[in-house]
């Protein structure tokens, strides 16, 4: 309906026409009188309560690039009560982007065909810029395989990993895993992140682990498996190529 829209007029390019290039999503978030009658949830949010949230984003933005396949920036604004129009917070984006580079970042939506996908990515976040190299892979040895039997069964698993590795790192940090965005579990790995087609657990911020309780029964083994192959048979590759690029930037000691 209209009302639904409302919100977005003037803002992003809305005119509210039939087409939009790009996509909107409205959040029903739950005011506090709406949660006292909720039957999903009592938690209620204000304005306050979101800005952590929004804060969050906008520390993570330069990061979240790293292995999205098609997004180039990502911006968070704050749009003030009687404003003209929302004011820009914090914005981070690729720079330099070229055809090729959007062929590569892309790679994994090309289907399960044995190839790499290795390139260099620099990311503006806000006045600071990094540097990275990202190394990927499909296809695997047992993964490979894996998602094979997956295919035979009407089930996708996509045997695909990557790494991207820091250059210009003036404090080394904590390396993260990845389902194409960031998760919270840490890897162990300094400077050096990792992302992957990974069986993910039931609250979606963590991997699945062989051994743990599959409340949809009858295939905890197999997605710890999976992890494991994609780990060590995907992952491994691309870290290995992607501390070889670091160690060979100009000005790595």
């Amino acid at each position: 309906s209209a009302d639904m829209f409302a919100g977005f007029d003037g803002a992003f390019g809305w005119t509210g026409g039939e087409s939009y290039a790009g996509t909107l999503f409205r959040l029903p978030l739950r005011t506090e009188d709406q949660a006292k009658t909720s039957k999903l949830s009592d938690r209620h949010h204000t304005a306050a309560s979101l800005a952590p949230l929004l804060g969050d984003v906008a520390a993570q933005a330069a990061e979240m690039l790293l292995f999205l396949k098609a997004v180039e920036r990502v911006a968070v604004y704050k749009w003030a009560p009687g404003a003209q129009k929302p004011e820009l917070v914090h914005e981070a984006a690729v720079r330099d982007v070229t055809p090729q580079l959007r062929h590569l970042r892309a790679a994994p939506l090309r289907g399960p065909a044995p190839a790499t996908a290795d390139f260099a990515l620099d990311v503006a976040d806000g006045s600071d810029r990094q540097s990275w190299v990202v190394r990927g892979q499909m296809g695997g040895e047992t993964a490979s395989v894996l998602a094979a039997r997956a295919a035979a069964r009407g089930d996708k698993l996509l045997p695909w990993a990557a790494v991207a590795a820091r250059l210009d790192v003036a404090e080394p940090f904590e390396g993260r895993a990845y389902c194409f965005l960031p998760l919270p579990r840490k890897t162990g790995l300094k400077n050096v992140h990792v992302n992957g087609f990974f069986e993910l657990s039931s609250n979606r911020r963590d991997l699945w682990a062989a051994g743990a309780e599959d409340e949809r029964g009858g295939a905890a083994d197999a997605r710890g498996a999976w992890n494991a192959a994609l780990l060590a048979d995907v992952a491994a590759p691309c870290l290995g190529r992607a501390l070889e690029a670091a160690a060979n930037a100009p000005g790595a000691g």
